[in-house]
């Protein structure tokens, strides 16, 4: 029995022993998880600089492209301006052209205007040479007549004077008067012909120069109409060119006071768009050196970040390393563990051993004679301590087991979840001193001298206790939380150190008990004095509502 005890004792060091190495690498783990935790902020704090400069080049970038975009626009009204500055100068360059043919036009219609007169000059001087020639003609023709007459006198004087020297004539008449007479009257006779041969030669020489001047009149006047039906066509033709002229003239002033207002316009809006596309360039160097600014300033920023990146990195990896030697650790605990878990097995077979004598003994003892009672009994009491013991084996074995479990699950799932899990490591760290006083206390009750072992409803409170410690305080009233804290500075009271070998420390758990009772606006003082015994009469009975330094009084005057 003392040896099965001695190793009841072994088994309850070692546990201990296990929980504080557990207690140490929980302390490790958090210390890893709070770096790990500095270590992400600053990352985050790093990403979201980060995140700013490109959203803020990104604006820049932007920016650029507007106004990129805008110099295009402008670049692209120049161009249309320029087109329509060419199209003018055409249109210019055109007008110009017509206005050299018209002008050309008109020299050449006044060319014609001018031959025309002089034509018309010639004309004039023709018909008044025709006019003269008509004249002389008339003259002729009446001296031509003037010649008839008197021929035909001359001719009837000579008829008369030869018929005078015929009656003269005759044979008395002397032979040389009558060959004189007869010489004279055939001289006579010669003078008309002379005159009609001198008369017809200047007839027919008038008959034809009068012809050659009819001819010449009608050529005249036939040229005279064709020179006045083509005078007449070109006054129409000049007059149409005149107004044509002047019509080109109008036109073309008009078309170059449109041209010089459309000029001045498009000069207008050339000044406006050179003096827009210079100020964009302003804007644009100005938001070029800002983004060379950014780029430098980016570039500064881009090895410290690759630095602090590298560092975190590197401060990752070592995270990592560490959880893996935790791994390891906890692979090498448990062969421990199982180990424990045999001898436990074993210890309760040769429990099972001594309770199968005892109670063999028993009935023999039992069968014999009343001078055994007392040897019987105390077969009693020794099978009741060895069933007490195979209760307290089992239960250490039980719990061996789901506190390895439970351990082993909790660090695999704290790697993943830290706040849930360092919660419920708290809880179980507070609960292990609650475990052991209900422990010390059944004993106690019991009247035995071991303060090792387990009662169920202990271990149940315990369990209770401790996953109360993860749940939220919503759920909780004032009385509830006083209560627990008033069990366990009970559990500190009179004691040096805790039985984790950590020292007690009252103040923190007031302090987390004032965190704790924040949440409530206030307390009924009747409440508490109901169910919060250890407060009676250090509650001031006369209010009906508590504040919390008053209530924190009286719990601490209390303990």
């Amino acid at each position: 029995m003392q040896g099965l005890k001695d190793r009841i004792e072994d088994i309850l060091t070692e546990k201990t022993e296990i929980e504080e190495q557990f207690s140490q690498i929980q302390s490790e783990k958090r210390q890893l998880i709070s770096e790990k935790d500095e270590l992400e902020k600053a990352n985050e704090a790093l990403m979201e600089e980060h995140e700013i400069l490109r959203g803020e080049k990104q604006l820049k970038a932007d920016e650029v492209k507007q106004l990129t975009d805008d110099i295009k626009q402008l670049a692209a009204i120049i161009q249309s301006m320029s087109e329509l500055n060419k199209d003018l100068t055409g249109k210019v360059d055109k007008l110009n052209a017509d206005l050299e043919q018209s002008v050309i036009a008109s020299y050449e219609a006044k060319a014609k205007a001018s031959n025309m007169e002089e034509l018309e000059k010639h004309l004039n001087e023709a018909i008044e040479t025709s006019k003269k020639i008509e004249e002389k003609n008339k003259d002729l023709r009446a001296k031509n007549k003037q010649l008839v007459k008197s021929n035909k006198e001359y001719t009837a004087i000579c008829e008369n004077i030869q018929g005078k020297i015929a009656s003269f004539l005759t044979e008395n008449t002397p032979e040389e008067v009558r060959i004189f007479l007869v010489k004279f009257s055939q001289d006579l006779g010669k003078i008309p012909q002379v005159i009609q041969e001198e008369s017809s030669t200047p007839t027919e020489n008038a008959g034809n120069f009068g012809e050659v001047v009819e001819n010449e009149n009608k050529e005249l006047s036939k040229r005279v109409k064709e020179t006045q039906n083509r005078e007449a066509s070109l006054y129409e033709e000049i007059d149409g060119l005149k107004k044509l002229l002047e019509k080109r003239e109008k036109e073309y002033e008009e078309m170059a006071n449109k041209l010089s207002t459309l000029f001045n316009a498009s000069a207008t809006n050339s000044d406006q768009v050179k003096e827009q596309l210079r100020q964009v360039q302003l804007k644009l160097g100005k938001k070029k050196n800002k983004c060379k600014l950014l780029q430098t300033k980016l570039l500064d920023i881009e090895p410290k970040y690759n630095r602090k990146l590298s560092t975190l990195t590197a401060q990752k990896e070592k995270a990592e390393k560490n959880n893996e030697e935790l791994k390891e650790k906890i692979a090498k605990l448990k062969p421990q563990i199982s180990g424990l878990q045999s001898e436990s097995r074993e210890q309760k077979r040769l429990a099972r051993q001594y309770a199968n004598t005892i109670q063999v003994l028993h009935d023999e003892f039992w069968k014999r004679d009343t001078a055994l009672i007392k040897v019987k009994r105390s077969l009693i009491r020794a099978q009741k301590e060895i069933k007490s013991l195979k209760a307290l084996v089992e239960k250490a074995e039980t719990h061996a087991k789901s506190l390895v479990e439970h351990q082993t699950n909790k660090t695999l799932i704290e790697l993943q979840s830290k706040d849930q899990q360092i919660a419920l490591l708290k809880g179980m760290l507070k609960g292990n001193p609650i475990e052991r006083r209900i422990q010390n206390d059944s004993l106690s009750k019991r009247g035995h001298s071991y303060r090792t072992s387990y009662d169920e409803s202990s271990i149940n409170t315990l369990n209770t206790s401790a996953t109360s410690e993860t749940r939220s305080f919503s759920s909780l009233t004032p009385s509830m939380l006083i209560n627990k804290f008033l069990r366990i500075s009970s559990l500190y009271k009179g004691k040096e150190e805790t039985p984790t070998g950590t020292k007690p420390n009252l103040n923190k758990l007031v302090t987390n008990l004032r965190t704790k009772l924040k949440i409530f606006p206030s307390f009924s003082s009747s409440e508490l004095n109901e169910n919060v015994p250890e407060l009676k009469g250090s509650i001031d009975t006369s209010k009906s509502q508590l504040t919390l330094d008053e209530v924190i009084n009286a719990i601490v005057s209390t303990i």
